[in-house]
């Protein structure tokens, strides 16, 4: 008999594992709605809810908070877990009026667990450095510790330590040093888009995209040896035809940066939907004047579970 059940038992715990994996797989290619049918199937499981944390901040972040404090509560050494909360509270914080101070001390506690589990792990320390670099001073903002956590960053990894500092100096305000390391880490890290793209999308902050599309063709162009270097190559595509729409300027470029990118661009959360980069090629479809295909375009998309993705859509088939 207790064999049968240690037998029950192995095979239960083996299908909550094959759901979990089929979950986190959904979740990675931002198929939100089966990676949350599958994790709330998991959902004994600390590892799902933490997941279903970060589903529901985009809908419900009271939710999301619901489900990440059963997760900390069930798995208080597990590092990610407090990095998800500290994500979790600080948009909470950003969302409220009267617990905005509440919500910043758990966010700031939560990312600093983090990073004591996993003192090696830089996305943790630039959650961090984040909430130093953002909070105000009364919610725990400090620029001195946020200079730390970028210290501690570049000893890590100099390219995140590169990202790390570039943030501290545009939180600083000091546009001379923060050019300066953006230009030399062009010529440290040959052949990684990141700081082109950086670059290209300060330039379109600043509605200068011709500029924009000349970084932006840069970072394209460079060889991307690992797979964090194809991801930035990728987003480059998607920024340039972006950049495209919104300087309505050099339009052939633009289409064809974002045909490559629907092509070739895999179905990844770290880079922009597949629905979104259609619409911005609908978009410079339109501004070429064929708008049959941008119509097309815009109906194959217009039941996108995005909302705002949807309303977009819905006004631009309403003026086709």
């Amino acid at each position: 008999m207790k064999k049968i059940i240690a037998l029950a038992l192995l095979i239960s715990s083996a299908s909550v594992q094959a759901n979990l994996k089929q979950a986190v797989e959904a979740f990675e290619q931002g198929d939100d709605e089966r990676a949350q049918s599958l994790f709330e199937a998991s959902s004994e499981q600390a590892e799902a809810k933490i997941y279903l944390g970060r589903l529901w901040l985009a809908q419900d972040a009271d939710e999301a908070e619901q489900w990440i404090e059963q997760a900390v509560a069930q798995a208080p050494q597990n590092s990610e877990a407090h990095y998800t909360r500290g994500i979790i509270m600080g948009q909470q914080a950003g969302n409220s009026v009267f617990s905005a101070l509440s919500y910043a001390e758990k966010s700031l506690y939560s990312f600093n667990r983090a990073v004591e589990l996993a003192p090696d792990n830089t996305e943790y320390r630039q959650g961090l450095m984040n909430f130093y670099l953002q909070a105000p001073g009364i919610a725990g903002g400090d620029m001195d510790l946020a200079l730390a956590q970028v210290k501690e960053i570049e000893n890590l990894d100099q390219r995140a330590g590169m990202a790390a500092r570039l943030s501290y100096l545009n939180a600083e305000d000091d546009q001379q040093g923060y050019q300066q390391l953006l230009s030399s880490a062009k010529q440290a890290l040959p052949g990684i888009p990141d700081f082109y793209v950086q670059a290209g999308m300060d330039l379109v902050r600043q509605e200068k995209y011709p500029q924009a599309i000349a970084e932006f063709t840069l970072a394209i162009n460079q060889p991307a040896a690992d797979e964090e270097s194809l991801t930035g190559r990728y987003i480059a595509m998607y920024q340039l035809g972006r950049a495209s729409v919104m300087g309505k300027t050099q339009v052939e470029q633009g289409v064809a940066a974002l045909q490559t990118y629907l092509k070739q661009a895999p179905l990844t959360r770290k880079l922009p939907s597949h629905a979104w980069a259609s619409f911005r090629l609908a978009n410079l479809y339109e501004l070429q004047g064929n708008k049959a295909e941008a119509k097309q375009l815009y109906q194959s998309i217009q039941s996108s579970r995005d909302k705002k993705l949807a309303k977009d859509v819905k006004k631009k088939l309403k003026t086709l």
